[in-house]
This record gives C-alpha cells, structure tokens and sequence, in this order.
C-alpha cells in the first residue's frame, strides 16, 4: 500500500494506492504504509473484517455495493483477499486481524457485545463467527466469587477457608460455570429483568451477561489441627460461600454462661441442624436466602436461652443436671 502516490505526474496527498503482482519504485514523496505485505489467504473458519476509508463501490463479490465511509462488514473464508485502497482491515482487541471461528462444546459459552447497539448476549455450544459489529465481552466478577470459582472441586474445607492465590485466571470472556454439589442450593440473581432463580444440585449454572451469584456471609470459627476437638466462639463474617448446604450437619459454639450463685463456666456445645426444603421447591429454598446469617442467628438464639435458664440454677444444680437443662433450654 501507497500512501501519498503519484498519477500522471501529480502527487494525490491523502490518498492509497494498492499495488499487486508487480515491480515498483517508489516516487519522491511517496511512501509505503506498513512495507510490503502478504496477501490475506482465508481459510473455511477465517476472516477479516474490513472498514471503508471512503465512498465507493465494491465488487468484490457477486454484487456490487456501494460503501460509505465508516462500514463495516466480514470477509469470509476460504478465498485469497487482498484489501481494496478504499478500506482497512480492523483488528481486534488484542491486535489480532483474522478472526478464527468459535467451537463450543456443551455446557460451553462465550458473552459477546454488539458495538452499535450495547446488547450483550450469551452464546452457548455449538459453532460461532462473530460478526462486524460484533466483539467478544468480559464479564467482571467480585474478588469473593472469583476465588470461589477457582476453589471448584476442593474439599469443603479449602472451599471455604482457603484462598486460591497462584491459579490461572479465569478467562472472562467465557460463561461462567459454576457446578452445584449435592443436597446445596444456590441463587442466581438479574439485575436488568430483576428476577432471580434458585439451583439444586447436583447441577451446573451458566452466568448470564447480567446475573450474579447471591453470595453468602456466614459467621463461622477458626480451626486448630493440632487440636480437632476444640472449639473457638463464632466470628461474623468468617464463611463466604455461593451456595446453601441444605444438612443434616453439626453446629458447635462456645459460650459463657453464669449461675444465680455467680459462678461463671464456659460451655461447648453441637447442634444438628437441616433445612427442611424439599428438593426442587424453589419457594421454601429462597426462604434459606431471606436470612442473612442463619449460623449467627442460632448461635445467638441459643445462647440467649441458655444462659436464660442457667442464671435460674446454683452452681451445685447445674452441675448435677447439666444436659437436661441445656436441653430444656433448647
């Protein structure tokens, strides 16, 4: 390509000239735009998308079409392609010019953007070109649910205690994929329709462009080890998590409590607990999501009554029916 070229003599300052299959030298003031390039041989899955420079008339293929400055349009594989002097070829974000065919599997996707109108849709599986007006979108997350998604597959305990630094980054331009365990439940919410759906797993939800995940604050304690038994008094805050665990499971707290002769003890206790949802019955599992913090809820509920009942006993008396009056209490 020819910037500035000379015809008949005169220089055409602002103009291109291509030039192909040919010997040629350059005129004082001429100069070549990027060197001398190859010309775009496409294959099937290949193409290129070009934008007019300026008005005028394509013949490229089987008809003609006029083009205003500004178009924007695909050439499609396979064929051998060298740019008209009226247009350029567009590159992409990351500088690339040929655009490849995307090959999705299922339980795939990808977010793509139109640029002229802003929608933003997801496709999933299958086969897809992206089209002139057409890029691929990356979805941001927040920091909680982007370490959650790579704890996919880890024990419960990883899950939600260990925080994943060293991992690839997820690539945001694909749908996120999140896979649901067993017996949980997890809700979706939209924030352009304002609606939200409730998953029970075992199952596999795919993102939309405008959903997120209902991320859970749980208050939760520390873990020693070396000492399994033991337990420390709840933390709010202490467990994120994208989804409900539906239970059975155990509960364990560590309280104070003191006597009507002020005698002050330190309990540890375990409660077993469950959702009674029934599977599938999105009604009663968004009910689980209505409380913000059901483990501190409880804790602090029983506690209450606990300590209720242990400040009407003497020491002598609680010591002797310790179980059944925390049972009582309960």
């Amino acid at each position: 390509v020819v910037l500035d070229p000379v015809a008949d003599g005169v220089q055409q300052l602002g103009r291109r000239q291509v030039i192909t299959d040919c010997r040629v030298f350059l005129h004082p003031g001429e100069r070549l735009e990027t060197g001398v390039r190859d010309a775009y041989t496409l294959a099937e899955d290949e193409a290129v998308v070009l934008s007019a420079i300026e008005a005028f008339t394509d013949a490229s293929g089987a008809e003609p079409v006029h083009r205003q400055p500004g178009d924007l349009w695909l050439v499609r594989g396979p064929l051998e392609y060298i740019p008209h002097a009226s247009v350029r070829v567009v590159k992409d974000k990351a500088g690339a010019e040929r655009r490849k065919r995307i090959v999705l599997a299922e339980g795939e996707g990808v977010y793509i953007r139109n640029t002229q109108t802003g929608e933003i849709r997801a496709q999933i599986g299958g086969a897809v070109m992206l089209e002139a007006t057409e890029e691929l979108w990356e979805k941001d997350l927040p920091k909680v649910v982007e370490e959650k998604l790579q704890q996919q597959g880890e024990s419960v305990t990883q899950y939600m205690e260990k925080h994943s630094d060293g991992k690839p980054k997820r690539d945001k331009t694909r749908v996120v994929r999140y896979a649901i365990p067993h017996n949980a439940v997890t809700q979706v919410y939209d924030y352009k329709k304002r609606t939200q759906r409730t998953l029970f797993g075992p199952d596999a939800v795919m993102l939309g462009p405008d959903e997120q995940f209902t991320v859970l604050s749980l208050s939760g304690s520390d873990w020693d080890p070396k000492q399994p038994t033991v337990c420390f008094p709840k933390k709010t805050g202490k467990i994120k998590a994208l989804y409900m665990f539906l239970g059975p499971a155990t509960l364990s707290d560590v309280l104070e409590v003191e006597t009507c002769d002020h005698a002050r003890l330190q309990l540890q206790l375990s409660y077993d607990w469950y959702f009674d949802v029934q599977h599938g019955n999105s009604a009663q599992a968004d009910e689980c999501f209505s409380v913000p913090d059901f483990v501190g809820d409880c804790c602090s509920l029983i506690a209450s009554r606990i300590r209720a009942s242990v400040a009407g006993v003497s020491f002598d008396d609680f010591h002797k029916h310790s179980s059944s009056l925390v049972q009582a209490a309960v």
